[in-house]
């Protein structure tokens, strides 16, 4: 998925197993420099942590995804923030990542309690529903 601006791009790399298909807990999400294919962070992957629901911001070079550990509706699952030009986490949340405000200033993060909204400078959160979101099933 490229950033907005095309400047940069992820990419999910995977090694592939003897009989051809992906080698389960073996691969990483890479950040690309799209104008020199440099490598800017490297995220790998193993069997106890995964990696889903990678999007851009609307409106800077930061991206954010949910960390999982573990399987199934049991799994903790962290909305994670990243400057895609350093990696560097800039928010962590609990929850799933579930979207992007359209100004980029906000992500929305589900959890079992609710709908969050979460300024990306860590200066405050809203509960913007108060149903509960089942937090496995959430797509962003």
């Amino acid at each position: 998925a490229a950033s907005p601006d095309g400047r940069f791009v992820g990419a999910w790399l995977y090694r592939a197993g003897q009989s051809g298909g992906y080698a389960h807990g073996q691969g990483a999400f890479v950040l690309l420099r799209t104008a020199d294919g440099e490598p800017l962070a490297a995220l790998t992957l193993d069997p106890r942590v995964g990696l889903s629901d990678f999007a851009w911001s609307p409106a800077s070079t930061l991206v954010a995804h949910t960390v999982w550990e573990g399987s199934g509706p049991t799994a903790a699952r962290r909305a994670v923030v990243r400057d895609a030009l350093t990696a560097r986490i800039v928010l962590e949340r609990d929850g799933r990542f579930a979207g992007w405000s359209p100004d980029g200033e906000w992500i929305y993060v589900a959890r079992d309690e609710g709908l969050f909204a979460d300024r990306v400078d860590g200066s405050g959160g809203v509960r913007v529903s108060p149903f509960g979101v089942p937090v496995s099933a959430t797509r962003p």
